[in-house]
Formats: structure tokens, C-alpha cells, sequence
């Protein structure tokens, strides 16, 4: 109740008082922790893995991985969209061309190697 008058205190010192008349109400939240990334990050691989279990292929994320991405996600320190672009952009996508690329692929594996991502399939 404090952050609340807290930010709607600063938030007059900002804004005319007919838009804040309009503010229905103020939401704070804290800032995802690494435990909290990891769990969202979890879900999208499951749901990721029921498509790819659908055209029977399997998907492995390496714990180390997994981690890299949502420490990478939380340097935006944008919540939880940033961690939903890094998956889009570098699992997701990689995984199309490489299905794009060999229709009869069975496994797609991510894992790190000596400080280096590595991606194997078969």
C-alpha cells in the first residue's frame, strides 16, 4: 500500500491530475528473479516439445543452456518478453531450419560445450 501511494505520489508530479482521475488502478510488481525466468522458460520448452512430439521430434535443452538464456533475458531486465524473443529467435527458429533442411529428423539436441553453444540432430 505504501509503493502504491509512493508511485502515485510521483506520478503527480508527472502528469496532469485529469489522466490520473483516469487510472483505475496501479499494479506494482517486482522484478522476475532467475528461479522465476527459469519456470516460464520451462513452459515454453514443454509446449515447444508437444508441437515437435506431434511430427515425432524429440527436443533436448541442456540445464546449462536453459540458464544461459534467462540470464540473458534478465540483463533486458524487461521481465518476461525479452526470455519469449531469445527462445523465439534462437531455439525455435533454428529448429525450423533445421527441420526445413532434413524432413526425416528425429532428435534436435541443445547443449554447451567448453563455454560454446552446441547444437546437434539427428
Amino acid at each position: 500500500e505504501d509503493l502504491k501511494k509512493s508511485i502515485l505520489n510521483s506520478a503527480k508530479k508527472h502528469f496532469k491530475l485529469e489522466l490520473l482521475n483516469r487510472i483505475g488502478s496501479i499494479i506494482p510488481y517486482n522484478q522476475l528473479r532467475l528461479e522465476d525466468l527459469r519456470a516460464i522458460l520451462n513452459i515454453e520448452i514443454r509446449d515447444f516439445q508437444k508441437q515437435l512430439k506431434n511430427k515425432n521430434i524429440n527436443l533436448k535443452i541442456s540445464a546449462q543452456v536453459r540458464i544461459d538464456i534467462c540470464k540473458r533475458a534478465m540483463e533486458e531486465n524487461m521481465g518476461a518478453r525479452p526470455l519469449q524473443r531469445i527462445f523465439r529467435d534462437e531455439v525455435q527458429s533454428i529448429c525450423a531450419r533445421k527441420i526445413l533442411e532434413n524432413e526425416d529428423i528425429k532428435e534436435i539436441n541443445f547443449k554447451r560445450n567448453n563455454d560454446k553453444d552446441s547444437i546437434t540432430w539427428n
